[in-house]
């Protein structure tokens, strides 16, 4: 049983880890009992408030940037519960929090339903849980500091001068609500996003037809560190609301950025990405023009299958309308191979001696110079003739 007294005791063990370094630091107080528990311990009809004495490691510090994060554990008794004077309404709650730089950023309650064993607990002024208890918690001995949680503070928290415990009872009868809150560590984190952007070998992406969206998260880059991955936006500073979820997009500019998913950290840097699309071209077909009374048979071909003649397959006759047929199943068709100059000519590996002097409309060749099949020819009616690339596909008349 918890009696109501005028009596606290407070103690508090700070430990900081800065970026890879561990100190230690503690600090006691004539009046404290450290054998029982380490922190803040209020009973019925007090509000103290305990300033933690911070080593100049920690106020000279600058926070790196993954911020700050606290934890602390916490207890309480349910006064009420413990001694409700002939069954009466009074039940009086404890309030308790933590405060730093003089801003308060987290808070908690016991219930003010004395049958109730569960209170709740809060961030405030811009600070986050990171873990733990959040909201409801559990109202058990004190002693036991069952209830932990971990909070971020703010990113406008750039340096700690201060750090408060403080609280108050509801007071002014029996049956109060008694508590404890320890803060067991201060870090100040690294975040591993870093500060540098995503590097790719190309920031312009261009989807080729009949594609219209790509899917982001096929691109990637060659220096993302570890602990962290890649993220997209719409914005070039990276954050939560302006993240891309369905990363399948169309044209656009596009801004990628590290993530760190333990300290819910980006990286300060961003890359931006432009897509483009590819209109399709404007393609036409015209039906081959069929003879169908007449036939004729093709006279001439080659063949690696074995067979020729009317005896044997009727080949190459069976094929139609042909000055010849080629025929294999493991075989190509390789065009001459011609080196073109400057002047657009057909010429010896020298890149002088003309090879074809006197080319004929419809001759066909492989520019070698140019990687395209190249066909003799006009496009002007026949008042000149040259070598062309086919490329492009078209509907001739």
């Amino acid at each position: 049983m918890i009696k109501k007294n005028k009596t606290y005791f407070i103690s508090l063990v700070v430990v900081m880890l800065l970026l890879t370094t561990s100190i230690t630091y503690a600090q006691t107080n004539n009046n404290v009992n450290i054998s029982y528990s380490t922190g803040l311990y209020i009973t019925d009809g007090q509000s103290p408030v305990w300033n933690v004495s911070l080593p100049n490691s920690i106020i000279n510090s600058t926070a790196p940037s993954g911020g700050y994060i606290l934890t602390f554990s916490w207890g309480a008794n349910n006064g009420s519960n413990i001694m409700r004077p002939g069954g009466g309404a009074f039940t009086p709650t404890a309030t308790f929090g933590i405060r730093v730089n003089g801003v308060q950023y987290w808070q908690a309650k016991t219930p003010s339903d004395s049958n109730t064993q569960s209170g709740d607990n809060a961030t405030f002024s811009g600070a986050s849980f990171v873990s733990g208890v959040t909201g409801v918690w559990n109202m058990e001995s004190y002693a036991s500091l069952s209830n932990t949680a971990s909070i971020r503070l703010p990113a406008g928290v750039t340096s700690i001068t201060s750090i408060q415990l403080y609280g108050f009872t509801g007071g002014g009868g029996s049956g109060g609500d008694d508590f404890i809150l320890q803060l067991n560590s201060l870090v100040a984190n690294s975040c591993s996003a870093g500060v540098t952007a995503p590097s790719f070998s190309t920031t312009n992406v261009s989807v080729l037809c009949p594609n219209t969206t790509i899917n982001l998260s096929s691109v990637t880059a060659f220096n993302t560190p570890s602990g962290a991955v890649l993220t997209w936006h719409t914005a070039s500073t990276a954050n939560t609301a302006n993240k891309i979820t369905n990363t399948v997009v169309g044209a656009g500019t596009y801004y990628a950025a590290f993530y760190d998913s333990v300290l819910d950290c980006y990286s300060s840097s961003t890359t931006a990405v432009i897509v483009t699309t590819t209109a399709c071209p404007t393609f036409c077909y015209k039906p081959g023009i069929a003879d169908t009374g007449n036939t004729y048979s093709t006279k001439h071909g080659i063949t690696a299958l074995g067979r020729a003649g009317a005896d044997n397959g009727n080949w190459p006759m069976v094929r139609q309308s042909a000055w010849t047929v080629l025929e294999a199943k493991t075989k190509g068709f390789v065009v001459n191979r011609v080196k073109f100059n400057s002047s657009n000519l057909p010429v010896a590996d020298d890149g002088t001696t003309l090879i074809i002097t006197s080319p004929v409309e419809g001759m066909l060749v492989y520019d070698t110079t140019n990687n395209c099949l190249k066909l003799y020819t006009s496009t002007d009616g026949g008042a000149t003739f040259g070598w062309y690339c086919i490329g492009t596909q078209t509907c001739p008349d």
